[in-house]
């Protein structure tokens, strides 16, 4: 396994930097950490999580984000703007004039591996990185965590670099056991996970460690980042890992193993410190209406801005609006003429053609349909992109435009306090005995800041509302599928722990008349297998996860 790929610099590092102390000498293109502001900066430099939510890099199709899975949710569909469209007049007929935009562009197929659920999720034009990318940031953390003490430093810079390198493991082994392992709640302790690494020593193939022994890990690291970031004093700047960061990981990681007591103890503690400062953001009071103009300019502001202040810590590209390294979902060229030899038609977008689609699921009022997406425009607008499509504009950079050339739906990484109201309100759902009441004022408490005051008399939940403590649980569900949507992995994951009963079975129609079917039963598409690259170098230490091929059906409704 070439885990080593991109860090020619840390291995070199290894072989100067030991437990007998740092060699005094050094090579002219050679920086050897010493200090603990060093190991700091390298932590920032190689672990920061930058790339997580790209889809594409300059290195072509090769992509160190996860951006892949959320085509693999019920979220997003496929569209064709020919067969499709509104029938109103309103929106026209597709325009075949549209400039072409990038050679990607011209690849339906990119993600389509990934949005069938198929035993490899690579293809010709996409590579997937990501598993590679996230063993880059355990190897960094435990480079970091393995000089920290004999680093020069203050005990609290040292307890720092500690909890924030201790943080980064448990990141990204918490991601790369929610990717390539069964979810926690569905699996037995002996079930093989991923492969484990708490040191720096060379590592060419890798055996699976259980699920305990990773889950243990991701245990100590954050319990340990909690316990030497408390207190401290740290840049406010949102990139920075901090004690209120280490509590959201903390309340999200006994969540996903169903400790409810720990959720409801780092949530309230993460209340009582910091929801004065990190409240819920009221979107209440923006107007519903359309949020650009033709050329692009936004009337209302982007809801993930430097001064939102519900956000707690952001990674991945910060939203850029422009470039082409970022997630998205587009309108392609189509790869037959029978829609017409220059149109932009076909599409990966956000669901909305049936009930359950994510646009339907925002009830009257609520403001994060119309503030969080830009609703399909009529025939003024050239672009088919944007005439039939909902589009997201919840993850903008703090910008006053859109750029009509550059990525679209994007996602992002964020820990946010509405994150953590939703875990309380599902903590408390699901304990032993049941605490509706604090569960449905969690609810409240967010809820109340998404839906306007007229409407929010009717809409308003009541303890009342739910038959069971099961529909509450459901009713959670839902309202994390409305409020996280296109934020980390939040769906897929979500669909990946749910009970059988409340999971949807999850339909993709694609060209040329044919549907993918991911059942709601535990799926073997849940699991993803590693990629091909690390199969083929570990060969039989690496062993598979069962993802059998995943066939087409007939669709009988138009393509």
């Amino acid at each position: 396994m070439k885990i080593y790929k991109g860090l020619v610099f840390l291995a070199s590092l290894l072989l100067l930097v030991g437990c007998e102390g740092f060699l005094t000498q050094k090579g002219q293109d050679q920086y050897i950490p010493k200090t603990t502001a060093d190991f700091k900066e390298l932590l920032y430099g190689e672990a920061g999580f930058y790339h997580l939510t790209e889809l594409n890099s300059i290195y072509g199709y090769a992509s160190k984000g996860y951006t892949f899975a959320h085509y693999m949710t019920d979220d997003v569909e496929f569209f064709n703007a020919v067969t499709d469209r509104p029938t109103s007049s309103d929106y026209d007929s597709p325009v075949a004039s549209w400039i072409e935009r990038s050679v990607l562009n011209a690849y339906m197929d990119v993600m389509q591996g990934a949005f069938t659920w198929q035993q490899d999720i690579e293809q010709e034009h996409f590579i997937n990185e990501n598993y590679v990318y996230l063993y880059h940031h355990v190897l960094t953390a435990n480079l970091c965590l393995m000089n920290v003490e004999q680093s020069e430093g203050t005990d609290e810079e040292k307890d720092i670099l500690k909890g924030q390198a201790s943080f980064t493991r448990a990141f990204a082994y918490f991601m790369l056991a929610n990717l390539y392992a069964k979810p926690y709640n569905k699996s037995q302790p002996t079930d093989l996970c991923v492969p484990l690494k708490t040191d720096v020593a060379p590592w060419i193939t890798a055996s699976r460690a259980t699920m305990a022994q990773v889950w243990g890990v991701i245990v100590d690291d954050v319990e340990t980042a909690l316990r030497t970031l408390e207190g401290k004093t740290i840049n406010e700047n949102k990139h920075h890992i901090n004690y209120q960061t280490a509590l959201v990981l903390a309340a999200r990681i006994y969540l996903y193993m169903e400790n409810w007591d720990k959720v409801i103890e780092c949530g309230e503690k993460f209340r009582t410190l910091y929801l004065s400062k990190y409240p819920i953001y009221d979107i209440t009071g923006m107007a519903i209406t359309e949020k650009f103009t033709y050329n692009g300019t936004l009337t209302t502001p982007p809801f993930n801005r430097s001064d939102n202040s519900e956000i707690v810590w952001v990674m991945g590209d910060n939203g850029s609006t422009t470039g082409g390294s970022s997630p998205y979902f587009d309108c392609f060229k189509p790869t037959d003429t029978s829609t017409g030899a220059n149109a932009v038609t076909l599409c990966i977008r956000v669901s909305s053609m049936d009930s359950t689609g994510l646009v339907n699921q925002y009830r009257n009022g609520d403001h994060r349909l119309s503030s969080w997406f830009y609703a399909p425009v009529k025939k003024s607008e050239t672009r088919p992109l944007f005439r039939y499509n909902y589009t997201v504009g919840k993850i903008i950079k703090s910008g006053t435009r859109i750029s009509f050339s550059s990525p679209i739906i994007r996602c992002h990484g964020m820990f946010r306090t509405s994150e953590v109201i939703l875990m309380l309100a599902e903590a408390y759902a699901r304990q032993a005995t049941p605490d509706r009441t604090n569960a449905v004022a969690m609810l409240d408490e967010l809820r109340s800041k998404r839906i306007d005051a007229a409407h929010y008399a009717t809409e308003r939940w009541t303890e009342g509302d739910f038959a069971s403590p099961q529909a509450l649980v459901d009713s959670i569900f839902q309202e994390r599928r409305r409020e996280l949507c296109f934020e980390e992995l939040h769906r897929w994951w979500d669909l990946r722990r749910m009970d059988n009963a409340s999971r949807p079975t999850i339909v993709h129609r694609w060209k040329n008349r044919v549907k993918y079917t991911l059942s709601n039963t535990d799926d073997a598409g849940y699991v993803l297998d590693f990629p091909v690259k690390e199969l083929e170098v570990s060969g039989a230490t690496l062993v598979p996860n069962t993802r059998p091929a995943r066939p087409s059906q007939p669709d009988g409704a138009t393509p």
